[in-house]
């Protein structure tokens, strides 16, 4: 018999060896459609009332003998900072079978920035004051309860500081001398932090090593700053220390607690500007402040730092960085928009040619996103006269096709996935073209490329499912209905799917207008259903869930029909598995709801756990789609993927 996998099994033993550690008031519960994170733990009171305080675990077990495995891992840096724009605290738990013992560091104690600058990963270490025992629960809850005092405003301005020293500083000064100029230059900043000798009732503890300055806040890690030895040893570098540390509390704010407070420090005291050239801090400490309250502020703050101190990579990133931050909030959107078209003028002050076309390329991938195909069309134009060499990219083509198809310009869309896929020979841009040739009436030759598509394609490309039922349902179109080709009539087949009481006869006449109208498709389905014409039913209702995606009735019984039909249970899964994409949870509700409804119940849940293993597929393909792109001489220099 086939053995389980020890990754596997190692996986289900940390989890519930974890469960056995935890206080019994508190409660482990998997998470296993969330990136990066295995489980969230939520406290609850000894009258088993939650306490509204919780934290996500990401465990990492291991089988090893050797020390340095046990106490090492390592993690893909994207991983941390995703972990950063979460609102609820990350707890990243280090297991080791062969000691049974457990470690544990907060990830926001991680120090990212000390990695090489092309680094992917980082590797975490773990010592023995951060192994599991009898005071690590408590810990965690005292920490917990202080971060949502933090949270909260409980914990006021000024914070009380304590500052430590290492023995192995090198100070060109006596260290009484270094610490008392430390203490001074405190006072510039009276109203963030007041001095204070006793550690263990502080609120921000400081230490100030050969190198590097760690300020640590509650006990739940902090924000690390390396430097020069050699320019912070006197009496000048202790002044700047201090200014290294009001910026690492307000850092710390954004990132943990407040970012409204955070934000307020750093500008009070005119280090805001600071962080903007420490790219790989400024970009989460950004996804933080776009959604606060503090969001107009920034934006003009950020406006003036295009007068003069930013470089081209930071003019072109930082729109992008904000845009990708506020998807789906449409106030957000409407205020960046008006901002990255404000700056537009100051990238046209300071940039050559071929940089405002990449600005102006970015911006039209803005507009697109928010469904402004003419203002992108137009943005794209003015970015290929601005900089010539977009007409050697492949992307170029292909996503100007896009802006033309959603603007009903299919034949000339057609021609340019054409041309973006002669350039690339990216396979999707042959599918991009059988869609924009379907949509131009061509149907045969659309079904060919459909074909070629899904001859040469990865058989793990997340699209390949809405490309297969396409596929499908205009072989149908072709075959079944004979409709080879066709110019298109839209309006007269709309008035006579829904003129009156529809029948077949004005159905197949509306069909026959436009074999891409989704009410007419619709219609027929119903009555196919009336008649237990459940295969001809099933593929009506695709057909119109596909030209009418977001239509959750249709996508409903296509499933019924489907099942009725008896067809294969991979199409089955292949409809959910689009629909769910489409839809998500809405469509997943529904769909639970009228499967408990119409089968016996262990039917129901049977069906219902080879549909959850099927979206739980599609859920983490979901997290790592690369909906928009900043590009600067054809090269990608930033990207953020989103849902």
């Amino acid at each position: 018999m086939p053995k389980r996998p020890r990754t596997h099994s190692l996986e289900d033993e940390s989890k519930n060896k974890l469960r056995l550690l935890l206080p019994e008031r508190w409660v482990f519960r998997d998470k296993t459609h969330d990136y990066g994170i295995d489980g969230e733990v939520e406290l609850f009171d000894e009258n088993d009332n939650t306490t509204g305080l919780m934290f996500y675990v990401q465990l990492k077990a291991t089988d090893s003998k050797l020390s340095n495995v046990i106490h090492s891992v390592s993690m893909d840096i994207e991983t941390i900072k995703y972990f950063y724009s979460l609102d609820v605290p990350v707890i990243i738990v280090r297991y080791s079978s062969l000691r049974d013992e457990f470690y544990i560091k907060w990830s926001s104690s991680i120090d990212l920035y000390s990695s090489k600058p092309d680094s992917k990963t980082i590797t975490i270490r773990f010592n023995e004051v951060d192994k599991w025992d009898g005071d690590t629960a408590e810990a965690i809850e005292t920490r917990l309860q202080l971060l949502r005092q933090f949270k909260n405003d409980h914990i006021r301005l000024p914070y009380r500081t304590s500052i430590f020293i290492d023995a192995n500083a090198t100070l060109s000064c006596p260290t009484l001398l270094y610490m008392s100029k430390v203490k001074s230059e405190l006072i510039r900043f009276v109203d963030t932090v007041t001095f204070n000798d006793n550690a263990s009732e502080s609120v921000v503890l400081a230490k100030i090593f050969d190198d590097e300055l760690n300020v640590e806040i509650i006990g739940m890690g902090g924000i690390t700053s390396h430097f020069d030895k050699s320019q912070y040893g006197d009496l000048d570098g202790a002044k700047t220390i201090v200014s290294m540390i009001i910026r690492s509390i307000g850092i710390w704010l954004i990132l943990n607690a407040s970012p409204e407070r955070g934000y307020k420090i750093l500008t009070d005291n005119g280090l805001f500007r600071d962080i903007i050239h420490l790219p790989d801090l400024f970009t989460v400490c950004l996804t933080k402040l776009i959604r606060s309250s503090a969001y107009s502020s920034l934006l003009d703050e950020i406006y003036d730092c295009y007068k003069g101190t930013l470089n081209t990579y930071q003019m072109l990133s930082i729109p992008a960085i904000m845009y990708a931050s506020v998807v789906g909030d449409s106030r957000l959107q409407e205020a960046l928009a008006a901002f990255w078209k404000k700056t537009l003028n100051e990238v046209y002050n300071r940039c050559e040619d071929q940089e405002v076309g990449a600005y102006v390329y970015s911006l039209g991938n803005l507009h697109r996103g928010l469904g402004r195909s003419k203002e992108a069309f137009h943005l794209y134009w003015k970015a290929k006269r601005l900089a010539p060499q977009y007409l050697g990219r492949d992307y170029y083509y292909r996503e100007i096709a896009g802006v033309l198809f959603h603007l009903d310009r299919f034949k000339l869309s057609a021609k340019l996935y054409s041309k973006a896929f002669e350039i690339g020979k990216d396979p999707q841009a042959i599918a991009l073209h059988a869609e924009a040739l379907m949509y131009d009436g061509q149907y045969i030759e659309a079904l060919g490329k459909f074909d070629d598509f899904l001859s040469i394609c990865a058989k793990d490309d997340f699209s390949v499912t809405e490309w297969m039922l396409k596929r499908c349902c205009l072989d149908y179109i072709v075959n079944s209905c004979s409709i080879k080709n066709q110019t298109r009539q839209p309006q007269l087949a709309e008035k006579l799917a829904s003129d009156g009481n529809p029948n077949m006869e004005s159905l197949d006449k509306a069909i026959e207008s436009d074999a891409l109208c989704g009410l007419a498709w619709f219609n027929l389905g119903c009555l196919l259903k009336d008649e237990s014409n459940w295969n001809h039913a099933a593929m009506s209702y695709l057909i119109c869930g596909l030209l009418q995606p977001h239509d959750i009735e249709a996508w409903i019984d296509t499933f019924f029909c489907s099942l009725n039909a008896k067809l294969p249970s991979e199409h089955l899964l292949l409809v959910v598995s689009h629909a769910y994409k489409i839809n998500r949870d809405t469509f997943l509700t529904e769909l639970y709801q009228c499967l408990y409804a119409s089968l016996e119940h262990e039917t129901a849940s049977t069906m219902s756990g080879m549909i959850e293993t099927v979206v739980n597929e599609v859920r983490i393909k979901l997290k790592h789609q690369e909906p928009f792109i900043v590009r600067y001489d054809g090269e990608t220099i930033y990207s953020q993927n989103y849902e």
